[in-house]
């Protein structure tokens, strides 16, 4: 139950009043309303900007910009409970993997973002690569499982609000171990408005300006995110339990780690589980955030090329540090309350180490938080909404006549778009992160399953930069890789729990990300996709296929006069 999760708070006796929470999340949000409502006056007045503006901000972000955006889109919520887990089951090489894990996407991006532009300077989201690249089937799965990706990705991010709010609230007032999953009618309301407060909000600013919006508030957000891990971290490395054995702990943390908590993970205290755990992370998340289209967006908000990949790497500077430190206070925590914290609880390490703090602290730890799932739920709404643009565009105005065009009614396409990204995505996930049932729901285990689903296409997605990948062929790669992945958590290895359980960690009893059916998943899938794309490929490699290029760009194009920033497009007359 998470009413344990407070066990050892028992020599502190303030607590953050739920009044206290409300204000400290709502103020917050406030706060980003009142930036985007500046901006998005500006817009809505416009009578020059359009939908693709409004999605994409094409060609307007500098390197600092872009540099806080990496890092605040990647920096959500989960950090504060994935990366002390981490740290605490597999130690330095863990704590390594994962940061390499936040690192290896942004720096794909900024490899292969110019090609991209290159290719299509007027792109949107991956989704148009994959369209024009390779058509209706496989841009279909691909968007499918961006979707579900991201949905899941939401779903975590609201469950984190809610959790870290909980957690530092009066357990007697929000835990009770017979309740359903542990938690109060109480904790549940409070759970509930924060997760509407931060949809609602998030979603109302995103729909006012879009991405020129969403990319202000990350600035914002990306240097308060910055400056508060560095308040709470440093405060929190304070912590002192008195407690006995917190040499030993800090010892074993501090190497090899605890090891994985079920009896068939990836356990065991040895540097070669946490060398598969660095892998697993590493593996999992690249795939995961390669087919996030709130990354995409970014590539071409880029002012220029070189502008891109310098915004990639300041992103990957910002984002070390951050990781670094909630890895550290995970160890930290695991030193002073180890018995309390591990097994059981390994996920909310972050805040054991807040227990000996004043009330101010922890307030700042909510608005800390806050920062961090507004900055990932904006970024995934914006996203959506473009991933929804093509088939508002083409679908609904081209081809069934549906709606006006773009040029007759620009705002009617912009809230379709964002209408349809609150029904696929919002809602879903409002459901499921507050949910009543009897398990409690696992950020972790969130990001198991989504990891998953991405790993099944990224590889042959990417394989279409070669321009002698066939469309069918990719498509034979994706469907191998999501029937190598359903097999792999179908059969399981090594004496793990079958049928899938291994994906759901509360029921399995092991860690879903460390246990070794995992490790074999993550290494397979993506493997299997790429080899069966190359195999079903031989015949028309055989042949001399090759893509036949994608569009040029007409002169006459509204927007033909930015290709110059763009280096190789190619412009042609009608």
């Amino acid at each position: 139950s998470p009413a344990r999760v407070h066990v050892a708070r028992t020599m502190s006796a303030d607590y953050v009043s739920q009044g206290g929470a409300y204000g400290a999340v709502y103020g917050t949000l406030a706060v980003f309303l009142c930036i985007s409502l500046a901006i998005g006056y500006r817009f809505l007045r416009s009578a020059t900007q359009d939908s693709d503006q409004y999605l994409t901000a094409r060609n307007s972000q500098g390197i600092v910009s872009l540099s806080l955006s990496f890092f605040a889109t990647g920096a959500g919520a989960w950090v504060l409970f994935t990366v002390p887990e981490a740290s605490i089951i597999g130690g330095p090489v863990a704590l390594a993997g994962y940061t390499l894990s936040t690192l290896v996407p942004i720096a794909i991006f900024g490899w292969i973002g110019p090609i991209m532009r290159k290719h299509l300077p007027f792109g949107c989201t991956f989704s148009d690569y994959v369209q024009l690249r390779y058509g209706s089937l496989v841009n279909v799965y691909c968007t499918l499982v961006s979707l579900l990706y991201l949905c899941l990705y939401l779903t975590a991010e609201f469950s984190a609000i809610g959790d870290a709010v909980l957690a530092l609230c009066d357990p007697a007032d929000v835990y009770d171990a017979a309740a359903a999953g542990g938690v109060t009618d109480k904790g549940h309301r409070l759970k509930l408005g924060l997760v509407l407060g931060v949809s609602l909000c998030t979603l109302l600013y995103t729909a006012i300006g879009g991405l020129p919006v969403s990319l202000v508030t990350d600035k914002v957000q990306g240097v308060g995110i910055f400056l508060f891990t560095f308040l709470v971290c440093i405060a929190a490395f304070t912590a002192d339990s008195g407690a006995d054995g917190r040499s030993d702990r800090w010892e074993e943390v501090t190497t090899t780690g605890t090891g994985d908590p079920g009896a068939t993970g990836a356990g065991g205290s040895t540097y070669g589980n946490s060398f598969k755990m660095a892998f697993i992370l590493i593996s999992a998340l690249t795939c995961a955030n390669m087919m996030h289209s709130g990354f995409q967006q970014r590539v071409w908000a880029a002012e220029d090329q070189a502008k891109l990949r310098k915004g990639a790497i300041g992103g990957i500077l910002l984002t070390i540090p951050l990781m670094v430190l909630y890895g550290v206070v995970g160890m930290v925590s695991y030193r002073e309350y180890g018995p309390f914290l591990f097994p059981q609880f390994p996920s909310f390490a972050g805040f054991y180490a807040l227990n000996e703090l004043n009330v101010g602290w922890q307030v700042c730890a909510v608005i800390l938080t806050t920062m961090m799932v507004a900055s990932s739920a904006d970024t995934i709404q914006t996203g959506v909404a473009a991933i929804f643009k093509p088939f508002t565009t083409y679908v609904l105005v081209r081809d069934w006549k549906a709606l006006p065009s773009e040029a007759e009614a620009p705002r009617t396409i912009v809230a379709l778009n964002f209408v349809l990204a609150a029904v696929v995505v919002n809602v879903p996930a409002i459901v499921i992160s507050t949910h009543r049932g009897d398990a409690h729901l696992s950020v972790l285990s969130l990001f198991v399953l989504a990891d998953l689903v991405c790993a099944t296409c990224v590889v042959p997605v990417l394989m279409g930069l070669n321009d002698r990948i066939r469309p069918s062929a990719a498509a034979a790669g994706c469907l191998a890789g999501a029937g190598t992945a359903l097999l792999i958590y179908g059969l399981a290895v090594d004496g793990e729990p079958d049928d899938f359980k291994t994906l759901i960690p509360d029921i399995a009893g092991v860690s879903g990300l460390y246990a070794d059916t995992s490790i074999v998943a993550f290494l397979v899938t993506p493997l299997a996709s790429g080899l069966v794309t190359l195999a079903a490929n031989i015949p028309w490699f055989r042949s001399g296929y090759r893509f036949e290029g994608y569009p040029p760009v007409a002169a006459e194009s509204p927007r033909a006069g930015d290709v110059d920033k763009i280096s190789g497009a190619e412009v042609t007359t009608a």
